[in-house]
């Protein structure tokens, strides 16, 4: 499932599909996070395991998927929920709000939501 947002309708029950946006090639941000040391048996490999909540920022330039129209000052009024992969060089207390992440998907997905992921978009030069 790929973060989708932007409805222009105020309850967003009027044809769903023709007024969400694709937001995958946007950076995105933590909101919050929390992070997971205990799992069941098919998650304890990949412990600990960090959801956050990401925010995207306003005024995205943004092209609606099915009319391909410019989207004309966008904001966003929701957050979305997902899993953040850090490589192993970067420890989990390194965290902070306002983290800026990427969206990454599975080269095949299988309609799950570990299908999605975030990664670090730190700029080169970041120091921890």
């Amino acid at each position: 499932m790929a973060p989708i947002a932007y409805c222009r309708h105020s309850d967003c029950l009027d044809d769903i599909s023709e007024n969400w946006t694709d937001l995958a090639a946007f950076q995105c941000k933590i909101q919050t996070w929390t992070s997971m040391h205990y799992a069941g048996p098919s998650f304890k490999d990949q412990l600990p395991i960090h959801n956050c909540l990401l925010e995207w920022d306003n005024h995205l330039e943004l092209v609606d998927v099915v009319t391909k129209e410019k989207l004309q000052n966008p904001t966003f009024n929701t957050s979305f929920m997902g899993k953040l992969i850090l490589p192993d060089s970067f420890p989990e207390t390194e965290i902070f709000a306002g983290m800026p992440l990427r969206p990454r998907f599975t080269d095949k997905p299988r309609g799950r939501m570990m299908d999605l992921w975030f990664e670090l978009d730190l700029p080169k030069d970041f120091d921890k």
